[in-house]
């Protein structure tokens, strides 16, 4: 994954420098996307795969989810998280969570440390979803 990652940096430097950009900076960040399929209360149902799906399909999906470590999260804002094994962040848009409940996802419970007000990840990952959800949940963890 690091070598993958390495190549894939040296290989937008390249362009950047052939396109005439001289202070360029680079971010990468690793996260692992999602669609929750259904919401039932504070239990949440992820789907398998959105592979080989329609617009419309993943359209009828309830909302894209973005599990990022804490390590990840810690780099994007620079803040310093403890975070347990069973404990994450959360921040969920156009979406009813109950923040005094833990949240099941896909049969696992989390205990919400800290129910996050701000999109953190604005600006740094693209939300592909964004042109066809309004809603998005982001989940911070130590080991996703």
């Amino acid at each position: 994954k690091t070598d993958k990652n390495a190549a894939i940096l040296q290989a937008v430097k390249e362009v950047a420098r052939e396109k005439g950009l001289t202070d360029a900076k680079y971010e990468n960040y690793s996260y692992q996307f999602s669609m929750i399929s259904k919401i039932n209360g504070n239990q949440l149902t992820i789907a398998e795969t959105t592979d080989g799906l329609s617009v419309e399909e993943v359209q009828n999906m309830i909302a894209p989810l973005l599990v990022i470590s804490r390590q990840e999260y810690e780099k994007m804002t620079g803040k310093t998280v403890d975070l347990a094994d069973n404990e994450a962040l959360l921040y969920a848009k156009n979406l009813q969570i109950n923040q005094k409940q833990a949240l099941t996802i896909n049969g696992k419970l989390w205990n919400i440390k800290e129910y996050l007000t701000t999109d953190f990840a604005h600006g740094k990952i693209v939300n592909t979803s964004g042109m066809v959800s309004e809603k998005n949940m982001y989940i911070v963890v130590n080991n996703p």
